[in-house]
């Protein structure tokens, strides 16, 4: 599914999810406000494999200042069938990444990989299907305007 969660509580036994359009039709599970102007999904637990497995992209930068050595903050990826990355940069050198997963859910962090990405181009990468982690994070070897980008499907 392409749902765009924003929180999700449990109210006498159901799932609420907000972050569903407020233009999408009440049905089954969507529950509109009477202006119109929100909407949230509920349902039980098992009603979440109806909505078919999550995909969506987003990451830790975009177009973001990174500071030499600084952690990005982490991102989740655990939990998709297929996965991508891209990392690119607005540097005039050579910048060093490291990209660092975290198996378990609560430490500790492990190197994955260390990429160089010269100047004006991409680093692209597939995870191989048998990639398990739950979080990612990213550093740089110098300042720079960076962006690591995801794709989960």
């Amino acid at each position: 599914h392409d749902f765009r969660i924003h929180d999700y509580a449990s109210y006498r036994g159901l799932l609420v999810m907000t972050g569903i359009e407020p233009e999408a039709k009440a049905g089954e599970h969507v529950v509109r406000s009477d202006d119109g102007k929100a909407a949230v999904w509920v349902g039980v637990i098992d009603d979440l494999w109806e909505l078919g497995k999550p995909v969506g992209h987003g990451g830790p930068w975009k177009n973001s200042r990174v500071k030499a050595g600084e952690h990005s903050d982490p991102y989740l990826i655990g939990f998709y069938d297929e996965r991508t990355l891209e990392i690119s940069h607005d540097a005039r050198e050579t910048v060093t990444f490291v990209i660092e997963t975290e198996p378990v859910g609560h430490g500790p962090w492990m190197l994955y990989k260390k990429i160089t990405v010269k100047p004006g181009e991409t680093f692209n990468h597939k995870f191989p299907h048998n990639f398990q982690a739950r979080w990612i994070r990213f550093s740089a070897d110098r300042e720079c305007t960076a962006t690591a980008w995801l794709e989960y499907k």
